[in-house]
């Protein structure tokens, strides 16, 4: 194998490895075991609650606003107009119709108290200030009726609130905020957001425009959606959960929906984990893979130490699709990603278990700060520099397929291919392991690099206990960290496009 692999490496000849068999019956010595890299959610509130989900509402004992400015009638108590603002103060259901544009709507009850809003086919534009305020209350339910248009508009510039200047989204809240229904909601963020909770943020239903000069939707302690057709354009980030005290807070749930999402930034960022079971995700970040971080820099030199007392505003740009400080988990659903940086980053492991993906990135595809684990779904890769990095990529099942201008799958520590259908088509090496690749599994089909100066597998060892695998081109590995059984190995010299080449037996019988 050694004067193998010299002979290669000057002719440049490609070499064909194929394997196949049930594999060993006790785990390969170099197999991994990612259970210590993969985190502990278990305390996160994935649920929604029966009010979350609920879009009926009853009008006997609801209070009724017309609203007409000087002219707003309202039925009922619980609610009065108080220096220009829409006021409610007490628990209930408050029915909102017509045109409201001298002032907002605010909400300050007890933090024990449930408030349920439906918007009646209301508009409520604020001059100088929020369109809604929610100063306290146990929580907000945000109805919208079917068959109406809603919408929330504040102004360019506010006037300070409760001598607070953070009060700054079109609809912001304090409590907990649910929206549902199946009427649709227009929120414009002229001054810098759209919806902020500073508690939780539940979405279930709607059809839901925000337009925001900075963040669109943001869920301090978390953000789940579980229903809804959700359309956001940002300035700034799409969706943010930005909670970094508290280790059952800061996170990201999505269960069901359509999200079509435009950012100039990242399009989904949790300080926790961003975990998606289900729903149909459209990601555009930065202007798209025709962009990359580079090209998008101000010409202005960026700061190189990160104050995290900095504004979103002050800090390193950032465009990346799906985006945290933890995991990142894909149970299913749909999701296109076209970023000018990472479609898909964790800084502990991304975890794909089903769904469909489909990434394209002016940057790398994937990265993961501990690991890469998919153990089902379909992961394709179109556009990219490096596909996946990780410290460790452990793929067991699904379907992956990449195509990228420098390496498929690049890691500092070891790739397992254990399961799955795995297919390549890049620039550079097709993996690249620091320590080690072991086949064990699955399917892998490794195209010859585009650079043919480029080993096909670049690893001190690569070791085969299973599976299919199929490697064109260069394979640098020493001999002497080398294990492969079942294994065949041939050169020859470059051959013409679209040459076919058999596998057969001492016997010429095709295999």
């Amino acid at each position: 194998m050694r004067k193998l692999s010299l002979v290669l490496s000057f002719i440049l000849a490609f070499t064909l490895i194929s394997c196949s068999g049930g594999g060993t019956a006790a785990p390969h010595p170099k197999t991994l075991d990612l259970s210590k890299d993969v985190s502990d959610l278990s305390s996160l509130n994935l649920a929604f609650s029966n009010r979350d989900t609920e879009h009926s509402y009853s009008t006997e004992g609801a209070v009724t606003v017309k609203l007409d400015n000087e002219n707003t009638e309202i039925n009922g108590n619980g609610a009065a107009i108080v220096d220009g603002d829409i006021v409610i103060s007490a628990e209930g259901t408050y029915i909102l119709s017509g045109k409201y544009t001298v002032g907002m709507l605010r909400i300050e009850c007890t933090d024990t108290q449930k408030v349920q809003v439906v918007l009646n086919g209301a508009e409520i534009s604020s001059p100088d200030s929020p369109a809604v305020y929610v100063k306290q209350a146990d929580k907000v339910f945000f109805t919208l009726a079917k068959g109406t248009e809603n919408k929330l508009v504040d102004g360019d510039k506010y006037t300070m609130l409760d001598g607070n200047s953070e009060i700054d989204a079109t609809l912001f809240s304090r409590a907990d905020t649910a929206i549902n229904g199946e009427g649709k909601l227009t929120v414009i963020g002229t001054y810098k957001h759209g919806i902020i909770s500073k508690d939780d943020l539940v979405i279930t239903g709607g059809d839901i425009t925000v337009r925001s000069k900075k963040v669109a939707v943001n869920g301090k302690d978390c953000v789940k959606i579980g229903g809804g057709n959700i359309t956001l354009n940002a300035g700034s980030d799409g969706i943010r959960s930005d909670n970094n005290n508290d280790a059952d807070r800061g996170f990201i749930y999505i269960s069901a929906g359509n999200l079509d999402i435009t950012s100039a930034k990242d399009g989904i960022q949790a300080e926790n984990a961003i975990r998606i079971d289900g729903g149909n995700i459209s990601l555009k970040c930065g202007g798209g893979s025709v962009n990359n971080v580079e090209s998008l820099k101000p010409s202005d030199k960026q700061p190189e130490v990160l104050d995290p007392t900095k504004t979103d505003e002050d800090k390193p740009e950032s465009y990346k699709g799906i985006k945290s400080d933890v995991d990142v988990i894909i149970n299913g659903g749909t999701i296109i990603a076209d970023t000018a940086d990472v479609c898909l980053q964790a800084d502990g492991c991304a975890i794909i278990n089903g769904g469909a993906i489909k990434l394209s990135s002016g940057e790398n595809a994937v990265t993961a700060g501990k690991a890469y684990y998919q153990q089902g779904g379909a992961l394709y890769i179109t556009k990219a520099k490096n596909a996946i990095n990780a410290v460790n990529a452990l793929i067991t099942g699904g379907e992956t397929s990449i195509i990228c201008t420098e390496i498929g799958i690049i890691t500092s520590a070891t790739a397992e291919l254990r399961g799955g259908y795995v297919i390549t088509d890049t620039g550079s090496s097709a993996v690249s392991a620091a320590n080690t690749l072991l086949v064990s599994g699955g399917t892998v089909l490794l195209n010859p690099p585009s650079d043919e100066s480029k080993p096909v597998v670049l690893s001190p060892a690569l070791a085969i206990a299973g599976g299919n695998l199929v490697a064109l081109g260069n394979v640098a590995v020493s001999a002497s960290d080398t294990e492969i059984q079942l294994a065949v190995a041939a050169s020859f010299d470059k051959q013409n496009a679209e040459t076919t080449i058999y596998l057969c037996d001492t016997k010429d019988n095709l295999l």
